[in-house]
C-alpha cells in the first residue's frame, strides 16, 4: 500500500470524525482503500514468487546445461 493510499484513509476516518452526516460514507471508502491495497499487494507478492521460481527453474536448466557439456568434453579428450 501506498503512502497516498494511508494518507487518503486517515483523511477519510478523521472526516468520518468529525462530520458524523459523511461518517458512514467515509468510513466505507476507506475500508475499500484498505482492500484495494491488499489485493494489490497479494498480485505482487503472487508476481515475486512466479519471477523467483522461474529464476530457479533457469538456475536448474543452466547448471544442467553445463554439466552435460563438461561432461561432453570430457569424453572426447
Amino acid at each position: 500500500m501506498t503512502i497516498f493510499s494511508i494518507t487518503k484513509v486517515i483523511q477519510r476516518l478523521q472526516n468520518a470524525v468529525t462530520d458524523p452526516h459523511t461518517a458512514v460514507k467515509d468510513r466505507i471508502k476507506a475500508i475499500k482503500v484498505l482492500q484495494d491495497g491488499t489485493k494489490v499487494n497479494s498480485r505482487a507478492s503472487k508476481s515475486i514468487k512466479y519471477q523467483r521460481a522461474t529464476l530457479e527453474s533457469h538456475k536448474t536448466r543452466a547448471t544442467s546445461s553445463t554439466n552435460n557439456l563438461n561432461l561432453l568434453i570430457f569424453e572426447e579428450s
